[in-house]
């Protein structure tokens, strides 16, 4: 994701990386090796911005606002914290919303801090069928 002068890269194993955009080289390297770092999963599936241009990194094991100031990540304590994330989005109400893996979607309102969940339903052929 392009950010200023940066380019912040996640991978799915190692952590994330943030490259100089001009030269393409590594200039720092976040990972839940490191717990200075503030993530708990190595595992980085997207990067949102939200509309107040903070940045957030989208993982298996939550999801996380970067702190430029502390230069870590902090966790979104408003969803769960051990979901495999898959995407994050803010609507024109400011409403947050996040999807998961296998769990479903999960909403919070920052304003009246309402949360709802609305789960995954997988439904089988076998439960469609009509058996006589």
């Amino acid at each position: 994701m392009p950010r200023k002068d940066k380019i912040w890269v996640g991978t799915f194993e190692h952590g994330l990386d943030v490259l100089d955009r001009n030269s393409g080289a590594v200039i720092k390297h976040y990972s839940a090796n490191n717990p200075a770092s503030g993530l708990h999963s190595n595992f980085i599936f997207s990067f949102y911005e939200t509309k107040k241009k903070e940045l957030i990194v989208i993982t298996t094991m939550g999801l996380y606002r970067y702190d430029e100031l502390e230069d870590n990540f902090d966790i979104l304590k408003n969803f769960p914290e051990t979901t495999h994330y898959t995407t994050y989005k803010e609507d024109h109400d400011g409403n947050c919303w996040a999807g998961s893996y296998r769990d479903g979607l999960f909403y919070y309102n920052p304003k009246t801090r309402k949360k709802k969940f609305l789960p995954m339903i997988i439904r089988t052929k076998m439960e469609s069928a009509i058996i006589l």
